[in-house]
């Protein structure tokens, strides 16, 4: 499309109407549609313009003139471009008919009416140009939205959008070419450009331009490519002269009424000259007469000049010698105010030498009341203590202040004069002297605070109070006054903090023994009464369990040391112990503490840890007695809280973390001023006020129960038995040493109670090792404070393991041995249930109980709140580990390497973190049920006549024990699977023994071989077969059936003997009717359909009617 299709020069002139009484000279104009922004899109708006029945006609898009002018800039010669948005003149009176070719008053006030309902922004508040994508590419919509930022700047607040519609894509690209030509020359940043390149645009552009500017005229030309213009021949609106076209109608107005204002009226030019040159002429005469007329008063004039001359030379030289005189004044000058500075220098080195000296005569001097308070501290009053630390706190600022390592020290010269390194010497040995003071006074204090409590312990006569720590408040109270004592003799001589360390220790490890030492003999003497009461031994080939008070060598009832509750073949008039499917001892409830292992003697009641601890009543010490795992837990639970708070306070009063150690160097390392340790001082005053008023609060409620549970108090790190509060921060290298050598000793004690299981009660390991495991990783959360206590539940772990492994492994040899001895005697006529049959199944109730036991208050009270780790040890084995050198894995900054002994102490702590009870006790059912059963085969074997019957009695009686466990022990279900299927082959062999041993088989197996001749040949030839002939079937029948009754008889007396009146009877009893009536009902069939001839006596129901009076079974109770 030509430059006269893209430009309505109509429009132009149109348009300049608008801006005719205004700066803005016009560039282009163009006819468009503003479409408004509403919730619909653009496209419904179109569409609805286009016949929208629905649409409202302000909501149509309008018609508008989108303009673009420059106005000269006031301050420099370029121009500023505009951007407008105007109503077409022709709107305001209704018509839409094209305007006159005149302008005309009328078309003047409709141009100036739509100047003023138009709006301006300027081109540089452009923050961004979109072309929005149209869908429909077959009719596209040419739009375009520019965003104005409403503060003139390119923020996005404010943002004012417009939309136009423009006739065609080329007019659309001119606007835009335009835009950014416009941009550039007159701006400093072009706005963001979506949905169109601005390199597609300078491309169209540069095509076009030759087109398109001759038609906008020279001024467009100059102004869009300034220097283009000037030798161009186009036509323009602002006249043809080049020095005219850049000036604006209105500039070409002004210029045209200035230039009629000095209109003077010249005339003929040749006239003009004449008269010019005639006035000149007379003017020049009238000079020269003038001149001559004056020429005595010049000769006047030049001798007063003469004599001025004179005047003028001595008043020279009398200038020369005033500048003399005042080039000396201003040398004098010069020196007084050089002898000025130089004394102003020297006084304000006076003041400030004088501010120095003061401030230094303040650092290098106590005042005299600390000073008191340091060289004779009272420390026999706990009042004074504040007073004590605060002088100390001033004491250490100055010895800070004259530190040259420590940041805002004195200046090296002032460190180097004697007066500071004699105050500096006087200072320390102050220091010196009050830390030896204070030292002592903290021995004392803590020996004192110990012995109460061991005088105390001492006097302590109630033995069931001295299963819990006694209670250490003294103790406590005393080291919460001292703590900020602690911190001043820290501060002062860090090295002098090991002789401390070393007191504590001494004193709180000597009270943590004994107090150990007494709970422990107390909980070993009630394990020792529960073992003698209950002298349960869990060998598995010794039926010392059966002559236990109610628990007999199986767990379904005894008839006496070494008898079978399946039956005895020795008496068959015992009494019926009951079927053992009726039994509920089997279920876990029914191996509880009531009776079993773990229950007392008749005249020892059972009591457990807490009931004994919560009793007031009066103690009696014989009838107290503790099972060992309880007494365990009771250590545990008593003890671990304990010294886990002990260690936890050790650490934050005597300042064994790295955190306290960096917080006391940057409190005294120079930052802290003598205010701010008085500060310190007098905050920690205020909260030992506020402790001793909570402390006479509860007083009270802490007399109440001797043997409560201490309550967490303090802000240091004291907490009672409840829940110690953690502290962050690792400790150091000699916080570790320290806290290990709190607690060196303490396993002993532990080993006292877990020593008892070496012996005897060795199952009793299990629920041991598995707390034990638990608490190690409840005790990780604390880091390497409670490494020594995990260390010695490692060690408990240790022992517990090879305790219980030995036991094992000596079960395994027992029941090996015991299988080779019986297996040797070649009789096994008077053994039924063996004994590692019964004992495993009483061993296994007993286990499963006891690991039944939940220690989840103990776990939650050790990790402090944190997630509680899962039971039986299953807490990762990374995070149990210790760290570097057992350092706990605190990841402190020290690096150590580990040692040989660190690394065996790392291995152990492992071991026994990831130890978990149930894999242990699956594969200790699996070595040891597997070892049974093939002795049990082995046995068997060596007796052929028996061997059936106690295969069955025995593989009988370990699915009915096992059946109740398997919903828990998922590792038993295989083994009691394949005792069933041997049950099953062994009571078949052995129903078919005793029907031969009443000669009734021989019927039977006629009657079998009848059903095998039958399959060959047809029921009339079977009589014809040799030993079938009618003959001596019926000898066979008279001489089987003969006093049939008494054969039934004395067949039930011998399974009877054999098995007693147990489930397993009743159940063979049951397989021997079932088998002799199916088969003796096709025995009556065969004969017939064989033998018409021959009848069979007794018949089916008389048979029957003999069972009947015999014995039981499940047809006829």
């Amino acid at each position: 499309m030509s430059g006269k299709g893209l430009i309505d020069a109509g429009l132009l002139r149109e348009a300049e109407a608008l801006f005719a009484n205004s700066d803005e000279i016009l560039i282009a104009a163009f006819h468009v549609l503003k479409v408004k922004q509403q919730g619909e899109s653009t496209g419904a708006q179109l569409l609805k313009t286009l016949g929208g029945k629905t649409f409202l006609a302000k909501e149509a898009p309008q018609p508008r003139l989108l303009c673009l002018t420059v106005r000269r800039s006031k301050h420099s010669r370029s121009f500023k471009p505009t951007f407008h948005t105007c109503k077409p003149p022709n709107e305001h009176d209704g018509t839409s008919a094209p305007p006159p070719p005149l302008v005309t008053g009328a078309a003047v006030a409709a141009a100036a009416a739509a100047a003023a309902a138009s709006k301006s922004y300027p081109l540089k508040s452009i923050t961004e140009v979109v072309v929005p994508a149209y869908k429909y590419e077959h009719n596209p919509v040419h739009l375009l939205e520019l965003r104005f930022s409403d503060s003139g700047s390119y923020s996005t607040r404010g943002e004012i959008v417009n939309q136009f519609k423009l006739r065609s894509h080329e007019e659309l690209q001119l606007v835009l070419a335009l835009t950014v030509s416009l941009l550039r020359q007159y701006s400093s940043k072009l706005p963001r450009f979506t949905g169109v390149d601005v390199g597609d645009l300078d491309t169209w552009w540069l095509g076009h331009q030759v087109a398109v500017l001759p038609v906008l005229g020279a001024f467009a030309r100059e102004v869009l490519l300034p220097g283009g213009g000037s030798d161009g021949d186009g036509e323009g609106r602002g006249g043809d002269g080049g020095s005219r076209v850049l000036l604006s109608a209105k500039e070409e107005r002004d210029l045209e009424e200035l230039l009629d204002m000095f209109a003077m009226g010249v005339g003929d030019v040749a006239e003009f000259e004449a008269r010019l040159a005639a006035e000149h002429e007379a003017l020049e005469a009238a000079n020269v007469h003038s001149i001559m007329v004056t020429v005595p008063a010049a000769e006047a004039v030049v001798a007063q000049i003469r004599k001025t001359q004179g005047l003028l030379e001595d008043l020279d030289e009398y200038l020369c010698v005033f500048d003399t005189k005042l080039r000396h004044m201003r040398e004098d000058i010069a020196a007084i105010e050089s002898s000025n500075n130089i004394l102003e220098l020297q006084s304000r080195n006076n003041t400030r030498l004088m501010n120095t000296l003061q401030g230094l005569l303040t650092d290098l001097r106590l005042p005299p009341d600390a000073e008191a308070a340091l060289e004779s501290p009272p420390f026999g009053k706990d009042s004074r203590l504040v007073t004590i630390t605060r002088a100390a706190w001033q004491l250490i600022s100055k010895l800070r202040r004259m530190d040259p390592e420590t940041p805002g020290c004195l200046s090296m010269y002032l460190l180097q004069m004697r007066v500071v390194q004699e105050a500096r010497e006087s200072l320390e040995s102050i220091a010196s002297r009050f830390v030896a003071r204070a030292l002592a006074h903290l021995r004392a204090v803590f020996n004192a605070s110990v012995e109460e409590v061991v005088a105390a312990l001492a006097a302590n006569t109630d033995k069931a109070s001295k299963l819990v720590p006694p209670s250490h408040d003294r103790l406590r109270s005393a080291c919460l006054r001292h703590s900020e004592l602690v911190r001043v003799v820290g501060a002062l001589d860090p090295p002098s903090m090991a002789r401390l360390h070393a007191a504590y220790c001494q004193a709180l490890n000597m009270l943590l023994r004994k107090e150990l030492r007494v709970s422990v003999a107390e909980l070993r003497k009630a394990a020792s009464l529960d073992m003698q009461a209950n002298p349960i031994d869990y060998n598995l080939t010794s039926s010392n369990m059966a002559r236990t008070g109610g628990v007999a060598g199986s767990v379904m009832g005894s008839r006496g040391p070494g008898g079978s509750v399946l039956g005895s073949s020795e008496d068959n008039e015992r009494e019926d112990t009951g079927s053992v499917a009726a039994s509920d001892t089997f279920g876990l409830g029914g191996f509880g503490f009531g009776t079993g292992p773990l229950s007392s003697g008749s005249r020892h009641s059972r009591s457990t840890f807490r009931s004994i601890v919560s009793r007031s009543g009066p103690y009696d010490p014989l009838n107290m007695a503790i099972p060992l795992h309880e007494a365990w837990q009771g250590l545990l639970e008593g003890y671990l809280p304990h010294l886990l708070a002990e260690a936890e306070g050790a650490a934050a009063f005597l300042l064994l973390r790295t955190d306290d150690v960096k917080a006391l160097e940057r409190t005294a390392g120079g930052t802290a001023t003598a205010q701010d340790a008085a500060a310190i001082s007098n905050e920690a005053a205020e909260g030992t006020r506020r402790r001793r008023k909570k402390g006479r609060g509860k007083s009270a409620a802490a007399a109440g129960g001797a043997t409560a549970v201490v309550t967490p108090e303090g802000d240091y790190g004291f907490g009672g038995g409840a829940t110690p509060r953690p502290h962050g921060g690792p400790l150091t290298r000699q916080g570790r040493t320290v806290v290990e050598a709190m607690l060196s000793g303490v396993d002993a004690e532990f080993m006292a109670l877990v020593d008892l299981t070496a012996k005897s009660h060795q199952v009793l390991c299990l629920p041991m090792m598995s707390m034990a495991t638990q608490c190690i990783n409840a005790l990780a959360t604390h880091g390497s404070v409670a490494l020594p206590l995990r260390l010695v539940l490692a060690a408990c772990h240790a022992r517990l393991r090879s305790h219980f492994d030995r036991f094992v492994d000596q079960q395994q040899a027992a029941v090996e041995s015991y299988g080779s001895r019986l297996a040797a005697s070649g009789s096994i006529k008077s053994h039924h249930v063996v004994n590692f049959i019964a004992q495993f199944a009483l061993m296994a109730h007993h286990m499963e109980v006891m690991l039944s036991y939940s220690i989840d208050g103990l776990l939650t009270q050790l990790s402090g709140g944190a997630a509680a780790p899962e039971g039986d040890g299953r807490a990762a084995a990374g995070s149990a580990a210790a760290g570097p050198a057992a350092g706990g894995g605190d990841g402190g900054s020290e690096v150590e390497e580990e040692d040989e002994e660190s690394s065996r102490r790392r291995e152990l702590l492992q071991a026994a973190a990831s130890w978990q009870v149930r894999p242990e006790v699956d594969a200790i059912y699996a070595r040891l049920v597997g070892l049974m059963f093939s002795s049990l085969e082995r046995i068997a074997a060596a007796d052929p006549k028996h061997g059936d019957r106690l295969r069955a009695e025995n593989y009988a009686y370990f699915v009915e024990a096992v059946r109740p466990l398997v919903r828990h022990v998922a590792a038993l279900e295989p083994y009691m699977l394949q005792a069933e299927t041997k049950q099953e082959e062994a009571i078949q062999r052995y129903v078919a023994a005793q029907l031969q041993y009443t000669v009734l088989w021989r019927l039977l197996e006629a009657s079998e071989r009848i059903d095998q001749l039958l399959q060959v040949i047809s029921p009339g030839e079977v009589q014809y077969q040799a030993g079938f002939s009618l003959a001596d079937m019926r000898s066979l029948i008279a001489a089987s059936m003969k006093d049939v009754d008494k054969k039934v008889q004395k067949m039930y007396a011998r399974v009877k003997k054999h098995l007693g009146n147990s489930n397993l009877s009743f159940r063979v009893w049951e397989r021997i009717y079932e088998q002799l009536l199916e088969r003796y009902e096709r025995l009556e069939q065969q004969l017939t359909t064989c033998y018409p001839s021959l009848e069979l006596s007794p018949t089916v129901e008389a048979l029957e009617d003999v069972f009947r009076s015999v014995g039981p079974s499940a047809t006829f109770p």
